[in-house]
């Protein structure tokens, strides 16, 4: 009997999954209550307690006060805070509903089952731009200098008020404007709100102050990553180490780095740094077992993610790489353990659910695979590796046409998977189609030339074309 189907090893991002709870608003601007808002202002921004899905929002009108103009509609900076465009006139009560028991638009985004409990924003705005400048210089707020607006602004930050947090960052700077921790952290908090642009602005800016600030090239490199510039930030977390050479925070974020550049040794060099300077991390364990997982050192890598979950036992990210690393060594039992606890605590991570459902396929148990991909793309639509994964357990089970499907949606999201190609083209064999199976045998071969595989199928379906 002919054999068609190569088994393949699946292996999903190895990256840290926030958990989330309940879900309200942690903050608002303006501040709920203020009687003197600025009747310039043209954004009222929300923030939450916790990711909310994007794109998605109830703002509802209320009786205590007038609903704003809204010029436009809300969109999100970052899943953290959601801003409205509005235009305000002077001297008028405002009030805004933020859900209402019945209309639920903010949802968390880790689970939709989860919505945000319903708040009212009501303000009042001034007269006019000039009464707010005269209150504002009168005596009538509180005085604080320059430290104390930042020692402010640090305090609204940890409390995940990051809107705030820049505005008292702001303050410090107006008062003294080469203050670089205010830079600093002002950049901090534009990064989470997902303003990267502005957070590079204020890391630059600290720079010229100081040039040889280590913690503002350090914040700029974790910017950089995450507009996915992976170059610059080693370049500068290259800098911050250069500056602060006990730095363990800029060792773990360029071991990062070049992890994400496949340049496996040189990250593990940086962790092992990180590790001995911060001992007490669980960041950098994670981030090493990644490396050692990515190099095929599966043992290592479970004792590092062994590490990092008796220094923080709710650390979702290890708990699913390390059920990564026994699903590798073939320890499926194990790695069903580690992806059920990871969905215990994140019961929505679709990664946890695409490598469950690996697992299950190593099991022989295709049903409950079909099942946890089945809710992968459920939870995130353009996941093409569980649309892929799923196509592979429809092949299994001679389900050829829904195979087909499935590995084609995963094509339309991500065109270079060979896999995916290959294994389609299997599918289309098996339907009796050659051609299509020809054309996708090439695809895969074109994109991975070194896997025999590849070629082998290519051959097999050209000798069934001459034999037809």
């Amino acid at each position: 009997m002919k054999r068609w189907v190569m088994t393949f090893c699946v292996l999903v991002a190895l990256a840290p999954v926030q958990v989330f709870a309940q879900l309200s608003v942690a903050w608002t601007q303006p501040q709920s209550g203020d009687i003197r808002v600025d009747p310039a202002l043209d954004r009222i921004r929300i923030g939450f307690s916790a990711p909310v899905k994007m794109n998605s929002w109830s703002f509802v009108r209320v009786d205590q006060g007038q609903f704003p103009e809204v010029k436009g509609d809300p969109f999100f900076p970052s899943n953290l805070v959601c801003v409205l465009p509005v235009t305000l006139a002077p001297n008028t009560q405002y009030a805004i509903g933020v859900n209402s028991p019945t209309r639920l638009g903010f949802k968390n985004a880790a689970d939709e089952t989860i919505t945000c409990a319903p708040y009212v924003l009501t303000f009042r705005t001034a007269s006019d731009s000039t009464t707010i400048r005269r209150i504002s210089s009168s005596g009538d707020a509180p005085e604080r200098n320059a430290q104390e607006w930042l020692e402010h602004g640090i305090t609204l930050y940890r409390q995940r008020q990051y809107d705030q947090a820049q505005t008292a960052f702001t303050q410090a700077i107006a008062l003294a404007p080469r203050m670089v921790e205010a830079y600093i952290h002002r950049g901090m908090a534009w990064d989470d709100l997902g303003e990267f642009d502005q957070a590079v602005k204020d890391y630059n800016q600290a720079i010229e102050l100081e040039p040889q600030s280590a913690r503002a090239y350090n914040g700029r490199g974790v910017t950089w990553m995450k507009t996915g510039q992976v170059d610059r930030a080693i370049d500068d977390f290259t800098r911050a180490i250069r500056f602060k050479p006990d730095y363990p925070a800029a060792y773990g974020n360029r071991g990062s780095a070049l992890d994400d550049l496949g340049e496996f040794e040189r990250a593990i060099a940086d962790y092992d740094r990180a590790v001995q300077l911060d001992p007490e991390d669980p960041a950098a364990y994670n981030g090493r077992g990644v490396a050692w997982t990515h190099q095929g050192d599966f043992d290592r890598a479970i004792t590092d993610f062994n590490l990092a979950l008796k220094l923080d036992t709710q650390y979702i990210a290890a708990y699913g790489n390390r059920g990564v690393a026994w699903l590798n060594q073939g320890d499926t039992e194990k790695a069903l353990a580690d992806f059920n606890q990871t969905l215990a605590l994140a019961p929505r991570n679709a990664e946890a659910l695409n490598n469950r459902g690996a697992a299950w396929m190593n099991q022989g148990d295709l049903d409950q695979a079909i099942d946890d991909f089945t809710r992968a793309v459920e939870i995130e639509p353009d996941y093409a590796m569980a649309y892929n994964n799923r196509g592979y357990a429809w092949l299994n089970l001679d389900r050829y046409d829904r195979a087909i499907a499935d590995f084609s949606k995963g094509l339309a999201i991500n065109p270079q998977d060979a896999a995916a190609y290959y294994h389609r083209g299997i599918a289309w064999a098996k339907k009796g189609n050659l051609d299509q199976a020809l054309a996708d045998a090439k695809a895969a071969k074109k994109i991975e030339p070194n896997i025999r595989a590849h070629q082998a199928l290519v051959d097999k379906i050209e000798t069934m074309i001459r034999k037809r």
